[in-house]
């Protein structure tokens, strides 16, 4: 297997983990750093693998029936990136809309630097107008 593989089999990995109906912690101990810095998160979150817990605990609290699927991914030079494609239930608060039980689907571009077999770093894109959006919510109107 190459280093290129290697390191998106971790991105993969820790993908399978936050999806489906439960988080599976075990596996983010085995593919996050301890360090690793989630940049994006807001301003006073939790910052390192317990941050990065948290917030998918957070994450799951208010999305079910999860799936991410990886629509493209490449990787080099330890970096891997990928567009993603992530199917979910409203079923808590997101930013004040509350629970609705709608169906959502969300682009996602994910970006995740791997060095010594963990993510270190991690960025994320997503389309949260759209998402905001199929939950019957638009700034726009």
């Amino acid at each position: 297997m190459t280093a290129s593989e290697q390191h998106i089999a971790v991105f993969r990995r820790y993908l399978e983990a936050v999806s489906g109906s439960d988080i599976d912690l075990d596996v983010l101990d085995k593919t996050l750093a301890e360090d690793v810095v989630h940049h994006g998160l807001p301003e006073g979150s939790r910052s390192g693998r317990s941050g990065m817990k948290a917030q998918q605990e957070s994450f799951g609290s208010t999305w079910a029936d999860r799936n991410i699927k990886i629509e493209d991914v490449v990787s080099s030079e330890g970096l891997v990136a990928a567009r993603l494609l992530l199917t979910a239930r409203h079923v808590g608060d997101f930013g004040g809309i509350e629970a609705s039980g709608a169906p959502v689907e969300v682009e996602i571009m994910a970006f995740a630097r791997i060095e010594d077999g963990l993510i270190s770093e991690w960025w994320e894109v997503a389309d949260v107008l759209g998402l905001i959006e199929q939950l019957g919510v638009s700034p726009l109107k």
